[in-house]
């Protein structure tokens, strides 16, 4: 049987490290937690995002990688790198 102390303890640490995970995740994308957070709760676009990361690491070309994503900078408003 386990003992509630440190069952609670485990859960913890395991929720402390999904928030900082969260929180990485956020930095690198250049967003606040709160709209992966609000996206992850709507119905926004899952099935397109969800599509887009699949299709993505299918892609082996590291130079077409590098053309999708200067088109994506483009329709979406951000300057060229």
């Amino acid at each position: 049987m386990r003992h509630p102390a440190r069952h609670s303890l485990a859960g913890s640490n395991q929720h402390d490290r999904g928030r900082k995970a969260i929180q990485r995740i956020a930095d690198t994308l250049g967003c606040p937690v709160e709209t992966l957070l609000e996206t992850a709760h709507s119905e926004a676009y899952p099935d397109e995002i969800a599509e887009l990361i699949r299709l993505w690491f299918k892609i082996q070309d590291t130079t077409t990688r590098k053309a999708l994503l200067e088109q994506i900078r483009v329709a979406a408003g951000e300057p060229s790198r």
